[in-house]
């Protein structure tokens, strides 16, 4: 490949590149036009991915266990699509060493270490702190549907160490997109830990840090899809598609058909939230045929999960079924626990949509105990109002309003706001459930649901 075969904005390349230069890629020696053009390419092309991959493979850390050593070539990759451009501009020759240490450090977490700033000096006789820095958010980022408490924990170490980052030899400018990384990463980590006061102040501070820092698009796209996710959180689901809208201009005018896709299908969850579940549905089918499945396979499944609830918001009761029965295992194999426990609720939904009434009590029971269990309140809540539709639909009331009074109280002090906080004050001020309608009730349960984004 030669110069006059890129676009030197970034935008597209369109001839495979060569073996050396996707060596030179792996080790970060391109100039920053050229190492976007390789980015770009390498989302469309499998042929050329499979040959970086062998470039970018790392030795797991003394101890890591085989579940470590299967995630290798995706994170391997993942740091490499993510973080090219960054490495290119902030670590030049050192980018390898600077990503090994961090796979390292990440192997060591999910070993159970503690984290530790750097004792020792590199050989350039500084202390390196970024590598800390992104095993810590990465990390974080792993934790979401499983460990919501650690995940805040490590999101808030990053902002702790991303000021000190000069001393590895920074500039101000590329401090300051750290710690705007870093604050949105945390905002995104209280959204999932239901401290959703606390994400909106976050995801401020972060675009705060953003328009002191060099203008990285990339980064302003990340903090836009993360912005939405906390906006949908507090019921904004207007401005969270606007923030999608602008991180999509961004991904499309950089030829990025991947992530263009990806804020498609985000945009979708919340055309559900805002009650238009078939203009959703077309959006998700949209997004789905931008993306690679291959390259990011926890969002292609995220996106079958949503497109099967879309279905029975849809009352397409027995394609959801169909769909459901076709990807069972991918659903349940490719996601974390929180979202495994979302497809306990769609089956409850699914059941009583086909009025087996019995079954769907079943399944929000199981769903609402193991929320409980996993330490989501919020989401046992919602699971609690769904149940008492479906036993105010067999007639019995009495088992339904301690469970409609323990779920509104529940959500209430966990902080909703905007349509989903007025909707639970109404059914908070009828005392008596004979007063209620199981429509009123399942209204209530379907807006909150919407309400509460998963995170892909």
């Amino acid at each position: 490949m030669t110069p006059h075969d890129l676009d030197t904005g970034g935008i597209l390349m369109t001839d495979h590149p060569g073996p050396e230069l996707l060596r030179r890629f792996a080790l970060g020696e391109l100039a920053t036009a050229e190492a976007d053009a390789v980015v770009i390419h390498l989302r469309g092309c499998a042929e050329c991915r499979a040959e970086l991959e062998p470039h970018l493979r790392f030795e797991p850390a003394p101890g890591a266990g085989p579940g470590d050593a299967r995630r290798q070539p995706l994170d391997a990759y993942d740091r490499a699509i993510d973080g090219a451009l960054a490495s290119v501009r902030l670590h030049g020759a050192a980018a390898v060493r600077v990503r090994k240490r961090a796979h390292r450090l990440v192997a060591e977490l999910r070993a159970g270490h503690a984290l530790e700033l750097p004792a020792r000096q590199d050989e350039g006789g500084r202390r390196r702190r970024f590598p800390l820095f992104e095993a810590a958010l990465r990390y974080s980022w792993e934790l979401r549907q499983d460990d919501p408490g650690r995940m805040i924990e490590l999101a808030r170490f990053a902002t702790a160490i991303a000021p000190t980052l000069g001393a590895d030899g920074y500039t101000p400018a590329q401090v300051a997109d750290f710690q705007a990384r870093a604050w949105a990463e945390l905002a995104n980590a209280l959204r999932v830990g239901e401290q959703l006061a606390r994400a909106d102040e976050a995801i401020t501070t972060a675009f705060e840090h953003l328009a002191r820092g060099t203008g990285d698009e990339l980064l302003e796209a990340r903090l836009l899809s993360l912005q939405a996710s906390v906006l949908g959180s507090r019921g904004r689901f207007r401005a969270a598609l606007e923030a999608l809208s602008r991180a999509q201009a961004i991904h499309l005018r950089r030829g990025d058909r991947h992530h263009a896709g990806r804020a498609l299908i985000q945009a979708g969850y919340y055309l559900g939230y805002c009650g238009l579940p078939e203009a959703a549905l077309r959006t998700v089918d949209e997004g789905m045929a931008m993306i690679d499945a291959e390259l990011d396979p926890g969002l292609h499944v995220a996106a079958l999960h949503n497109r099967v609830d879309l279905l029975v918001d849809t009352r397409r009761f027995q394609e959801a079924r169909m769909q459901l029965r076709l990807h069972r295992s991918r659903l349940l194999g490719g996601q974390g626990l929180l979202n495994r426990l979302r497809l306990k609720v769609i089956e409850g939904r699914l059941e009583a949509g086909l009025g087996n009434l019995e079954r769907a009590e079943r399944a929000f029971r199981t769903a609402r105990r193991r929320f409980r269990k996993a330490g989501s309140r919020r989401l046992a809540a919602m699971a609690s109002l769904d149940l008492a539709a479906v036993l105010m639909r067999q007639g019995r009331l009495g088992d339904a309003q301690p469970l409609i009074e323990e779920a509104v109280e529940e959500l209430v002090a966990i902080d909703a706001a905007g349509e989903s906080l007025t909707a639970l004050k109404l059914l908070q001020k009828s005392r008596e459930v004979a007063t209620l309608t199981v429509q009123q009730v399942q209204t209530v349960a379907d807006l909150l649901r919407r309400g509460k984004s998963a995170d892909r």
